[in-house]
């Protein structure tokens, strides 16, 4: 009886098949990724359309945009106190972590707390301790939030995350993805305001400050309260919120570089005086900046010190403090740029609800004019 050969694969066929599987594979896996960032942006963006929404009903609420900040008077509160993000929290759909907030005194610091010492309730040798002071330990029960509307997907970087450590028991601070806009540099440029610049700690902070003259002091002081009318560049064309990569931690040596981190420019505001790209020129000496001096960038949602971002940097690029001790705590006059992790760009929500998407080599003067609410620049929405 006549059988028939048996039939199979020779080793030649079997891995040409393997082959074309890891090309199939190859071809699907960046598809794969592509879709999964795009559901992640449109998350992002939805988040953006979100604020500016509670921005809008706030405003209608308030006659006025929140305030980028308002120092209290109180001891040790001259930086800042409650952040845009804070005061917005009853249009998000979030009035019972408002309601934990205590307003008679400040978010942070306090007391017996100082930028210097930076100890109070951290215990020995805690590495993901944060310096919050006894007025953090009062709103400790807004601060340990995480509102998930203020994360962006695409940003999942955890790291050293600060704690608030209250009787030896470390509790997470709350950790944000969207910026306020203070406008662009106000130590290198005569546009000095943001869509946001209220009676807020911008304003507020720089009355402190010995290297600021009274007059600068008195204009910015008379930009508060800032109603609708007040956006004559049009509402389109002015950026309210954008986006920032956050930062990993307290811990500089296991920091990432780059976009999350915050360096040192080692550049004065004495340099650019009377110049007129001078902007451009503090941006280079920014990209220049090797030093790291900060890597908790996106924590503490809850307070201006920390909640803000200038356009004095196009986005996707370093992130700067001032290298001088008067400029450098006074975060709305750094160069802390819109950063992200969307390829490209970074998304930016605009005073008229919309959000669009920004692109990493926008020109920097167009950059800085989306910043201002009465410049009186000319933008086209072809140049961005």
């Amino acid at each position: 009886m006549k059988t028939s050969p048996r039939r199979g694969f020779t080793l030649i066929e079997l891995l040409v098949v393997i082959a074309i599987i890891a090309v199939l594979i190859g071809l699907l896996l960046p598809a794969v990724q592509s879709a999964r960032e795009a559901a992640r942006r449109a998350q992002c963006v939805n988040n953006l359309k979100q604020l500016g929404l509670a921005m809008h009903n706030y405003m209608d609420s308030n006659q006025s945009t929140p305030p980028t900040g308002i120092p209290m008077g109180l001891p040790g509160n001259v930086q800042g106190g409650f952040s845009t993000l804070a005061r917005m929290l009853p249009f998000l759909e979030q009035t019972p972590i408002y309601n934990a907030m205590n307003f008679s005194v400040g978010e942070r610091w306090g007391p017996g707390d100082s930028f210097a010492s930076g100890a109070f309730l951290c215990p020995s040798g805690a590495n993901d301790c944060s310096a919050g002071g006894e007025y953090s330990a009062i709103n400790a029960s807004a601060i340990g939030n995480q509102i998930t509307s203020f994360l962006c997907p695409s940003d999942t970087e955890l790291g050293t995350q600060q704690k608030l450590y209250l009787n030896r028991e470390g509790k997470l601070i709350g950790r944000f993805s969207y910026p306020t806009n203070v406008g662009v540099n106000p130590f290198t440029s005569s546009a000095t305001s943001g869509a946001l610049n209220g009676p807020g700690y911008f304003p507020n902070y720089l009355q402190h400050q010995s290297n600021v003259s009274h007059a600068v002091a008195t204009k910015l002081k008379a930009d508060s309260p800032v109603s609708i009318a007040r956006f004559t560049d049009g509402t389109t064309n002015t950026v309210c919120f954008s986006e920032w990569a956050r930062g990993s931690g307290i811990d500089l040596a296991a920091s990432k570089p780059g976009l999350p981190m915050v360096y040192t420019s080692t550049a004065t505001a004495a340099q650019f005086a009377g110049n007129i790209d001078n902007d451009l020129l503090q941006a280079r000496a920014c990209e220049a900046s090797v030093t790291r001096n900060w890597s908790w960038k996106g924590d503490w949602w809850i307070s201006a010190q920390s909640s803000t971002y200038s356009h004095t940097q196009t986005p996707n690029r370093k992130s700067c403090y001032y290298s001088d001790t008067a400029q450098e705590q006074a975060q709305a006059v750094t160069v802390i740029a819109a950063s992200s992790y969307h390829p490209g760009g970074v998304n930016a929500a605009f005073m008229d609800g919309s959000v669009k998407f920004i692109k990493s080599t926008i020109n920097g003067k167009t950059w800085g004019a989306l910043a201002t609410p009465a410049g009186g620049e000319v933008v086209s929405a072809d140049s961005y």
